[in-house]
């Protein structure tokens, strides 16, 4: 490792080994600063304008990754799976996002307090409504019947999409390939009517999947370990070390 490769907030989705179906455990994580990412992680940058981060992190958390992951002891999200994830689009890029709890508004007063404890469990049910709740919109109902006015994701997306098609033509950004339409059999669960379904390629850039080369090798240099190196009983063999420069 040389350098840093990010300086910003990015989202991390595991690429193997994640806990998919564990609720209990982060399947993401939003990292900020100077960074390098190894090739076990897809990295993720929102578009700002539809969405935003923090609302994919948690949208993720609660996913149902049946049919996307593949592998049977050690499951595997691969890049095409991850394009293809739906997900559906609120009014605004931050009127999801700000109303998700944090992780550490509540074991603060469960430190003070020894004999709450035992409501640990049910504070965790709680988050977890909570975030289906903001997930489907029950969260913001009423926000969106006191904001009427409020551009529907359908006509921003639309919009943008009409600004990328311009830029294309420019030769400012590259082509993206059609997505296919999504049919209504796709659909996991029902939305408000002012919110819409997207693809997970249409709503972030996949600004990496860090290339899976190995350092160059030389007799001199700095130890560092591969895969090769790990054997059974969680043991790592350093007969077969590598020098890299």
């Amino acid at each position: 490792m040389d350098d840093f490769l990010f300086d910003e907030e990015l989202l991390l989705i595991g690429e193997d080994g994640a806990p998919f179906f564990d609720k209990t455990k982060q399947i993401a994580y939003i990292i900020q600063g100077k960074s390098w990412v190894n090739n076990h992680a897809h990295v993720i940058r929102a578009i700002e304008e539809l969405t935003s981060n923090k609302f994919l992190k948690y949208y993720l958390d609660c996913f149902d990754f049946n049919g996307y992951v593949t592998g049977t002891t050690r499951y595997k999200l691969n890049q095409g799976s991850m394009k293809k994830i739906l997900i559906h689009l609120p009014l605004s890029p931050n009127s999801t996002a700000s109303s998700l709890p944090s992780r550490r508004s509540s074991p603060g007063w469960m430190r003070q307090r020894p004999g709450w404890s035992g409501c640990r469990g049910i504070v965790h049910q709680f988050r977890q409504s909570v975030l289906a709740a903001a997930c489907d919109g029950r969260l913001t109902e009423g926000w969106r019947a006191d904001n009427p006015e409020i551009e529907s994701a359908k006509e921003l997306f639309g919009r943008i999409k009409e600004e990328k098609k311009f830029l294309t033509t420019k030769g400012i950004i590259k082509r993206q390939k059609e997505q296919d339409p999504i049919s209504l059999n796709e659909f996991p669960y029902s939305i408000p009517h002012n919110w819409m379904w997207a693809r997970w390629c249409e709503i972030s850039k996949n600004i990496a999947d860090i290339d899976h080369k190995m350092p160059n090798e030389c007799k001199e240099g700095i130890p560092y370990v591969s895969p090769k190196n790990f054997i059974k009983n969680n043991k790592i063999d350093l007969k077969i070390q590598k020098r890299s420069q």
